[in-house]
């Protein structure tokens, strides 16, 4: 349901936005560009990446990682066979592909309709709570008060459906990965189990606040470009050779995804 509405929620924004251009992808990049300070430039790759090389490795990042996202990988383990496993797979990647494309004409959207609307832009001439909440703002720009609490709703549900998932693999994995079989060697009942998982849970949870506050003006681009690199150097790698690869070992994996992870870490 959070998926629909997320979908259904993008889909009437970029919708409407494509309609103030007649559908026009020209007319709406045309309008970006003669609006935004940068002109051109905002055609361009983004200021964080400074050279090609890097280009290369953020492109591998997005699109390996995509496929190491916890989101994805748990089609794995939701469904009855591996024929089942490729088809959500392949349902997931292609939903978040479409939104993906969303985003693009959102983006543009909110150049134009934001750029110097003293609506939403504070004294110093920022935007209000920071670019991440361009698409929040685009949609009461061009939909009103009550596309507004639609998407901001929509928003809502999703964050608390992430989170709600993170804290789940977070607890289930110090629960069972590493109190059941690496600190008691699987030799611990389900009670302690539960009673471990619980109160990682509730670490993890205020961990995340703390993190969250102290991380509330950074930009959330950057951030999913983080998550990206990690799930693509950790997580994808070991997904791979695991599939095409028969003589991977446990241990071959565990150490593979340590360095990766403490690579992109570091």
């Amino acid at each position: 349901m959070k998926a629909f509405l997320l979908i259904f929620g993008t889909s009437v924004l970029a919708f409407m936005v494509f309609k103030e251009f007649s559908f026009s992808l020209s007319k709406l990049l045309e309008q970006a560009v003669n609006i935004h300070h940068s002109k051109e430039e905002i055609l361009m790759p983004g200021k964080l990446i400074s050279d090609p090389i890097s280009a290369i490795s953020l492109g591998i990042a997005l699109i390996l990682g995509t496929a190491g996202l916890p989101h994805i990988l748990m089609r794995f383990f939701t469904v009855p066979d591996a024929k089942s496993a490729r088809i959500s797979a392949l349902y997931a990647t292609t939903f978040i592909g479409y939104f993906y494309i969303l985003t693009f004409i959102i983006g543009f959207g909110a150049i134009v309709f934001l750029t110097n609307n003293t609506i939403y832009l504070d004294e110093n001439g920022n935007l209000l709570g920071s670019n991440n909440m361009a698409a929040i703002h685009l949609s009461h720009s061009i939909g009103g008060e009550f596309f507004l609490g639609f998407i901001s709703a929509v928003a809502f549900a999703t964050i608390l459906a992430v989170v709600s998932g993170l804290a789940l693999a977070g607890a289930s994995a110090v629960g069972r990965d590493l109190f059941v079989y690496v600190i008691k060697k699987g030799n611990a009942n389900e009670q302690k189990e539960l009673l471990v998982s619980k109160i990682s849970s509730l670490v993890i949870g205020i961990l995340a606040i703390f993190l969250g506050i102290y991380f509330e003006g950074q930009n959330v681009a950057f951030m999913v470009g983080l998550a990206f690199a990690v799930a693509a150097s950790t997580n994808f790698p070991i997904l791979f050779l695991t599939i095409t690869w028969k003589k991977i070992t446990t241990n071959g994996a565990f150490y593979g995804g340590i360095i990766g992870l403490l690579t992109t870490i570091t």
